[in-house]
């Protein structure tokens, strides 16, 4: 078998938050743990990893190591913390610099924090990213990449559309008492802005462990750095699965399939 034919037929797993439904499969296992599942819009080679307990537990990070074996591995980590954390304006809003984008403009009568304190708040939710590639790498054959999540929705009106339907909002208001209808939302700028930092976070941990770092494609972004509408999924912070047949291709180039 030549090297080329030995690349192609290599198993890749792809494992993650929600944000793998974009491939159109889910991480969690129904009946059977842990298992490989078919993702319809991959080559047969490409298959998606599920626990029944899923990706939100050590447990299933741990099966995907011991799992992978010679596998690539391409990974999803989490991408959604700019909505959890900040979808909605705090009582005293804030603002920040981002250092790589230095030009995008600071909203007015925001008070301005350094973006170092951004980023020891995110780092919070990469600590076990950082085990997991740590161990990947330690394997001897085998490669592991890490996803960029889709940048966040720019358009508020249909965002907040989006949000009153979807049930974790809901869910999240009741125990807040908030009305979603009138709700202020952050500005989109800053939402960007963290999306940003959140990525740099991950492609430093990528680099750190010599992992590959697959962007948001590009055909995917508008010129504001958001997501474009066609490629949204009818909720507030995933893509859809035009999104993941760009994203699929931009993550088989990156393996040299």
């Amino acid at each position: 078998m030549n090297t080329q034919s030995h690349k192609s037929e290599r198993l890749a797993l792809i494992a993650g938050h929600s944000h793998v439904y974009t491939f159109q499969f889910s991480s969690y296992a129904q009946d059977r743990s842990p298992t490989t599942v078919p993702v319809p819009i991959a080559p047969p080679y490409v298959r998606g990893f599920a626990t029944t307990i899923g990706p939100y537990e050590r447990s299933y990070w741990e099966d995907l190591i011991n799992h992978a074996a010679d596998a690539d591995v391409v990974i999803l980590w989490q991408g959604s913390q700019h909505l959890a954390e900040f979808l909605f304006q705090h009582t005293v809003p804030f603002d920040f610099v981002v250092a790589t984008h230095p030009h995008l403009p600071l909203e007015p009568k925001s008070r301005i924090v350094p973006e170092s304190l951004v980023r020891e708040y995110e780092c919070r939710f990469l600590v076990d990213l950082d085990w997991v590639l740590m161990r990947l790498a330690e394997r001897p054959v085998g490669r592991a990449f890490v996803c960029e999540t889709p940048p966040p929705k720019g358009d508020d009106t249909a965002l907040r559309e989006l949000m009153l339907a979807e049930p974790y909002f809901q869910d999240r208001a009741r125990l807040i008492g908030l009305d979603l209808s009138q709700a202020r939302l952050s500005p989109r700028m800053l939402r960007l802005k963290l999306w940003l930092v959140i990525h740099q976070l991950l492609k430093e941990l990528a680099d750190k462990h010599g992992a590959g770092y697959v962007k948001a494609p590009e055909a995917a972004i508008d010129p504001d750095g958001f997501l474009k509408t066609e490629f949204w999924e009818r909720d507030v912070g995933h893509g859809n699965s035009r999104y993941g047949h760009l994203l699929l291709d931009a993550v088989l180039r990156a393996m040299d399939r």
